[in-house]
């Protein structure tokens, strides 16, 4: 009998003890609710002050105080008050953009935590977000469930296991955003900009799709039909396909712009400085003097080149001169990262008569972060390639007044290889090299081009 009695005391010990737990837990719950709830109703008593009564204060001052004082807010609540503080911004108009008036100020959430957001639409309750700005934000598991979300913006959102199911998704963005394994089913998607995302292992189950931009989308793995795909007049453009396949190559010339001089001013007296050749900026403040954009009926010389390229080409003026040219390739960036990407360099270089001066053209590719990748140059003697840390040198043989006999020649040159993985933006560089004692410089160049072609398997 004292066994048993001793047994039932220890499970009464025992029952009681886990009672205090229990209680302690709901007493630090409360207590931790009661914090959030006092910050949330902190923060709506603030930002409605500031914008209902310091109008006083910059525009900007107080959007960059709005921004700082959510995004600190935001890391210390839950998910049904994050949804309260975003629908308070958006029924405050701070988060909205308007079309009509693209210099209406919203606050800037960038780097927001939102993830476990849920805005899940009832039969009493329907969520409308017309036009809501969620860009460069977190929304890892979020849920947005028959939600309006027309003209929603969530360019370079990392949206990861995020669902928008049977949501209106049309003429929104979601532009570089990362949305693998989402869950887009029962959506409606008409001019959805997709460009440049990820989309891994999504669901587009029964989604309506018409004329969306998957551009140069991740879709492996994904669960969409050929009949979504192929027949809703969407663009694929070097798109990455569930089948491991890639979609139509974007159909392109030479993305250089102005790369024969052609557009602007030239003509036999009129010359044209850096400052006035289209799409081409000075490659340095150390370069003294300027490019010129010249006539081939300036001179008699020129006049007779063989391989004239329309009416203008490029030319050095005094001393050392450069000039450079910015071009984003992010739109092969798919193609880039899997090691099928080719591109293709080539100008026409040359000099007049016995000068010693020449031209070099240079590429440089850049990551994202502009953390220099490779640089191809044209016209040095002796091809090789060096690797340097992250620099790739592919130097090709220039052309010296030795290659043209001491004539006034203009020969081409040109190199290809793989674009190396990583790479988002590129610099052309047309560098005009003093060589010759004479104060004019002699270089010429025309017809630069770069191309990219997927490789042949």
């Amino acid at each position: 009998q004292r066994e048993q009695d001793n047994h039932l005391a220890q499970k009464q010990r025992e029952l009681e003890n886990d009672i205090a737990v229990q209680e302690r837990l709901q007493d630090k719950q409360q207590q931790d609710d009661s914090l959030k709830e006092n910050l949330f109703s902190s923060y709506l008593r603030d930002i409605t002050d500031l914008t209902l009564h310091n109008k006083s204060i910059n525009i900007n001052d107080r959007m960059q105080y709005i921004r700082s004082k959510t995004l600190t807010t935001l890391r210390r609540l839950d998910s049904e008050r994050k949804r309260n503080l975003i629908l308070f911004l958006y029924e405050s108009n701070l988060i909205s953009y308007d079309q009509k008036n693209p210099q209406k100020h919203v606050v800037d959430l960038s780097g927001a935590d939102l993830n476990n957001l849920n805005f899940t639409s009832t039969s009493k309750l329907k969520y409308w977000l017309k036009s809501i700005k969620l860009t460069n934000v977190y929304l890892i598991n979020a849920t947005f469930i028959n939600v309006y979300l027309h003209r929603a913006d969530f360019t370079n959102s990392i949206m990861t296991d995020s669902s928008f199911s049977e949501c209106v998704l049309s003429d929104s963005f979601f532009k570089g955003g990362i949305l693998d394994r989402a869950d887009l089913t029962n959506t409606v998607m008409q001019n959805t900009i997709f460009y440049s995302s990820s989309l891994f292992q999504t669901n587009f189950t029964n989604a309506h799709i018409d004329h969306v931009d998957f551009r140069n989308v991740n879709l492996s793995r994904s669960i969409i039909s050929n009949k979504q795909l192929f027949d809703t007049g969407s663009d694929l453009h070097n798109a990455f396909l569930p089948n491991g396949s890639f979609g139509p190559l974007l159909d392109q010339k030479s993305l250089i712009s102005n790369g024969d001089g052609e557009k602007g001013k030239c003509d036999k007296s009129n010359n044209t400085s850096v400052n006035d050749i289209p799409n081409w900026s000075p490659g340095s403040s150390t370069f003294k003097y300027r490019t010129q954009v010249i006539s081939y009926d300036s001179n008699t010389l020129l006049r007779n080149l063989t391989n004239k390229q329309g009416l203008c080409l490029f030319s050095g003026y005094k001393n050392r001169t450069a000039i450079v040219q910015a071009i984003d390739v992010v739109m092969w960036s798919l193609l880039i990262d899997n090691e099928q990407a080719l591109f293709f360099l080539s100008a026409l270089l040359g000099g007049i008569t016995n000068k010693l001066d020449f031209v070099k053209l240079a590429a440089i590719f850049y990551s994202l972060s502009l953390q220099e990748i490779s640089r191809i140059q044209l016209s040095k003697p002796n091809v090789h390639k060096e690797v340097v840390k992250l620099l790739i040198y592919f130097v090709l043989e220039s052309v010296t007044n030795v290659d043209r006999h001491n004539q006034t020649k203009l020969l081409y040159r040109s190199y290809n290889g793989t674009l190396p993985k990583g790479t988002r933006h590129l610099a052309i560089i047309i560098d005009f090299s003093k060589k010759d004692i004479s104060s004019q410089n002699s270089g010429i160049c025309d017809d630069i081009q770069f191309l990219i072609r997927k490789k042949v398997t």
